[in-house]
């Protein structure tokens, strides 16, 4: 007699099931991208990042509870999953509301000096471990009674969840952030009423009332993500009359403009300054300042940059045609146009600022990207370059750092317009006579200045010049340090008039081809001279010990391994612990070691509430086999996502849609692949050649992808989102049949361990998120996705075990 939990569903519930399903994961994919967005205006991307694995982990734990009760859940599903799915909606609205009490709110920078904060962190995440929990629940009871059409149930989640990707971007680029939200959690409120059955209308009405109650609640009095108070909108926030009078919403950004009579703008601003410093409109990132706003209404005003650092490239020079790569609010811009540059290709890829922008300077002074001499681009730096013939006699590299330091909160992003491969791009792009110029934040202990030369000394090797400080010259300031390269090398009177204005201004020069220690130090000393020492050993040989021996990783950034904010080297953790103490080093890389921080706490809650109980629970033969398929067709469909999802930022753009884009198809193709392993019979030649094709396609993409990318990057953007496409959906076709696969093998002659296999699954796809960011930094990309393609090689291995049992 066949149990009811494999029950065989009816043609008209079918097609409402699968509509439900359908809409209930449109929904969770995104609320998780909704939630991102918040997270990173609140604090910054990293736990942003985190939410992934939180909605993975909610996955596992609901396998888990499945496999612990047995039958007791799945004789109730027809109640069960319409309710689930009504409470599910209910928690994304009461979590976000929770998260921003006093009471359960933390501090990034806070969570490593107070124990207080890291039990608020997890008190957070657990919050929103709920509605992610209840929400694949309510799948897993779906897969578990009607495992036997696995392949069009499992289609119709994927489909949604590729659908949702799509979804929470438009949501966002027409709500903000909090009301996007309730738009979000509408959907499972839907597919319940689509599923409940027509006897039980008191549960209806019942969760219904529930449900509008929190929804008017919401609607009525909504709350803004309350920001973290060092960030930078927090603080500026506090000056007298500050005031946001412009705020912009798009699918990647929230963006603010800040008004006060206090706000002035001097960076690096020469002591010798005699004038007004001018007060300007601040604009803001998701809370992280984004620049001042120029006030150029004629390219023969004065401009207060002319006195900092960033003058030296219009010192050496007449530039006819200029490049500002991410000009942000256009400070850059305005200044190339006033040191009489004939035309600037401004390159600003985020969108919502420029909108902000836009609106701020109606019925005022026109925008400086309105200006007839400047052509904005709104596109990746990489990716404009690799489209342009144009050539250029100066190229302006955005800003490094910040005053005071970040704690090294940027040091697990990705910053490919940083890495060696873009320097080159670069220097291909300049005319004969060109400059490169790039200006950074002093830091103490200095890593990213010495990342910076060592980034430049070997591009100009792999350029055939043997001695690279014949073409970099640098200047120093009391907080900052500009530097030229030339595509021709330095002559005596760039060097004459470099001395002449650091003279007038009180800089310092750092590199000049017959520099003397006494002048660097002759007007900011500095006591400590490793950052002279060890600039003068790189220059003289690129590839010294130095780089090695040094406590800090300081190493080219490269495509494989874009992170040029991540200096840390675990080899050298105790040696930092001994020189800076515990207490300070998290403020040194902050970011890389929140990483960590992550993966710690979702292996011991994912160990906990997960792996532990279903071991415990199953002692049975062939246990092993069903561990290692399910757990590695977890690791490698996460790991292929997320360096899938890195590779095509670069290749597309335009980060925000290329993420949208890259999810979409994946989980789309992967829907579809799905549905078409129910043809697939046990054991026939075709069931295991899926696990080969997807091994052979991921090795291919590991040794030629980034290759083929670069290759075709000059391609017209249609024609790359159509590469970007059959490339994406190619592999994820065929990964999206291994896991119905392996719950069909269940069914026919293990159904006992079906819930617990999804409990499985949950576990690893949880901790591949870190795991693969952790890997990319510190082996590269090529490596993960390596590991990926051998996870469906052993997953095959393992399934002909679990065929034999």
């Amino acid at each position: 007699m066949q149990t009811q939990h494999t029950t065989s569903i009816g043609q008209r519930y079918q097609v409402r099931l699968l509509f439900a399903l359908f809409l209930h994961s449109l929904s969770i994919i995104g609320f998780q991208i909704i939630l991102m967005r918040i997270l990173s205006i609140m604090q910054w991307d990293h736990f942003a990042n985190m939410i992934i694995g939180i909605a993975m982990l909610g996955f596992g734990v609901s396998g888990t509870l499945l496999a612990l009760t047995k039958q007791k859940l799945v004789k109730h599903t027809d109640y069960l999953v319409p309710f689930l799915m009504l409470l599910s909606s209910v928690l994304m609205l009461l979590a976000y509301r929770l998260s921003q009490s006093d009471i359960v709110r933390f501090d990034t920078l806070l969570v490593f000096s107070s124990t207080e904060q890291v039990l608020r962190l997890v008190v957070f995440l657990m919050l929103f471990f709920l509605p992610f929990f209840t929400a694949s629940l309510a799948l897993g009871l779906v897969y578990v009674k009607y495992v036997s059409g696995i392949g069009k149930l499992y289609f119709a989640n994927l489909t949604g969840s590729g659908i949702g990707g799509f979804l929470g971007l438009l949501i966002l680029m027409y709500f903000m952030p909090q009301d996007a939200l309730l738009v979000a959690a509408i959907f499972p409120v839907i597919a319940a009423l689509v599923l409940f059955p027509l006897r039980g209308r008191m549960w209806v009405f019942g969760g219904l009332t529930a449900v509008i109650f929190v929804f008017l609640w919401h609607f009525i009095a909504p709350v803004p993500p309350v920001l973290s108070q060092y960030k930078s909108l927090s603080k500026t926030l506090q000056l007298p009359d500050a005031k946001i009078t412009t705020k912009e919403s798009g699918v990647s950004a929230l963006v603010e403009i800040v008004e006060s009579d206090y706000l002035r703008y001097a960076p690096g601003l020469s002591l010798h300054f005699a004038g007004q410093v001018p007060v300007k409109p601040l604009a803001f990132i998701n809370g992280d300042a984004a620049g001042f706003i120029p006030q150029f209404k004629s390219r023969y005003d004065s401009d207060i940059l002319n006195y900092s650092t960033y003058q030296l490239p219009y010192k050496l020079a007449n530039h006819s045609k200029a490049c500002i790569i991410k000009s942000g609010t256009g400070n850059l811009v305005a200044h190339a146009l006033r040191n009489n540059v004939d035309k600037v290709v401004a390159i600003e890829s985020e969108l919502s600022l420029i909108k902000a922008l836009n609106s701020w300077h109606e019925n005022r002074f026109p925008s400086v990207y309105d200006n007839k001499y400047v052509l904005l681009q709104t596109i990746e730096p990489r990716s404009f370059f690799s489209t342009t013939k144009d050539t250029f006699d100066l190229i302006v590299l955005p800003t490094i750092g910040s005053f005071g330091g970040a704690s090294g909160l940027q040091a697990i992003r990705e910053e490919f317009s940083l890495t060696l491969e873009a320097f080159q791009i670069y220097w291909d792009k300049l005319s004969d006579d060109g400059m490169l110029a790039l200006t950074i934040y002093t830091d103490f202990p200095p890593r990213a200045t010495l990342k910076v030369v060592a980034t430049l000394a070997r591009m100009l090797q792999k350029n055939g010049i043997i001695n690279p400080s014949e073409y970099i010259a640098a200047i120093r300031s009391w907080t900052a340090i500009t530097f030229v390269v030339k595509k021709q090398a330095i002559e005596e009177a760039h060097i004459q008039k470099i001395r002449k204005f650091c003279g007038e201004m009180g800089f310092d020069p750092f590199i000049l081809p017959d520099i003397t220690h006494d002048e660097r130090v002759y007007f900011s000393y500095i006591e400590e001279n490793e950052l002279f020492s060890l600039t003068d050993a790189i220059l003289e040989n690129p590839q010294t010990d130095y780089l090695n021996d040094y406590l800090f990783y300081i190493h080219p950034a490269t495509d494989n391994k874009p992170y040029f904010s991540r200096f840390i080297k675990l080899s050298r953790l105790g040696s930092l612990v001994e020189e800076y103490g515990k207490q300070e080093l998290p403020f040194l890389e902050l970011g890389y070691i929140i990483v960590w921080l992550t993966f710690f706490i979702v292996i011991i809650v994912s160990l906990i509430l997960i792996l532990l109980p279903v071991i415990w629970l199953k002692r049975s033969k062939g246990k092993w086999s069903i561990v290692l398929y399910f757990g590695a067709i977890g690791l490698g469909f996460m790991f292929a996502e997320i360096i899938l999802i890195q590779r095509f930022v670069l290749y597309l753009g335009q980060p925000v849609y290329a993420v949208s884009t890259v999810l979409s198809i994946m989980l789309l193709a992967s829907g579809i692949g799905s549905y078409y392993s129910g043809r697939l019979k046990a054991g026939a030649v075709n069931y295991y050649a899926v696990y080969i094709i997807v091994f052979l396609i991921l090795l291919v993409y590991a040794l030629f992808l980034t290759s083929f990318l670069r290759f075709t990057a000059g391609y017209h953007l249609a024609f790359r989102v159509l590469i970007t496409c059959l490339i994406v959906a190619l592999p994820a076709f065929f990964m999206g049949m291994p896991f119905p696969l392996g719950l069909k093998a269940l069914s026919e002659k293990h159904r006992d361990k079906i819930a617990w296999a999804w409990g499985i699954n949950g576990f690893f796809s949880v901790i591949a998120t870190p795991m693969a960011l952790i890997i990319a930094i510190e082996a590269g990309s090529v490596l993960v996705i390596s590991l990926a393609a051998t996870a469906y090689l052993l997953a095959m291995l393992a399934m002909k075990v679990i065929d034999r049992k």
